[in-house]
């Protein structure tokens, strides 16, 4: 994306998925491992990979929808 309002859409879109992760941890589905869940933002297609502990979310990855999966964590 080019577009320097495109940008700043896209990451009001993930800055608000994050916020909601900190309201509700289990939104995301879980993947492979079973302490990694993911949570794709919409309309802007971007996916989400975190852990939730007692205390914490712990985001490890924000990725496009896009990118070759086999780059992504072995958590899909």
């Amino acid at each position: 994306m080019t577009s320097p309002h495109g940008v700043q859409r896209v990451r009001q879109r993930i800055k608000s998925s994050l916020e909601r992760l900190a309201v509700h941890p289990a939104l995301g589905r879980k993947t492979k491992d079973p302490t990694i869940h993911r949570l794709a933002t919409a309309p802007y297609l971007h996916l989400i990979f975190y852990e939730t502990t007692a205390t914490d979310i712990i985001v490890y990855a924000v990725r496009r929808g896009a990118c070759d999966p086999a780059s992504m964590p072995e958590a899909l």
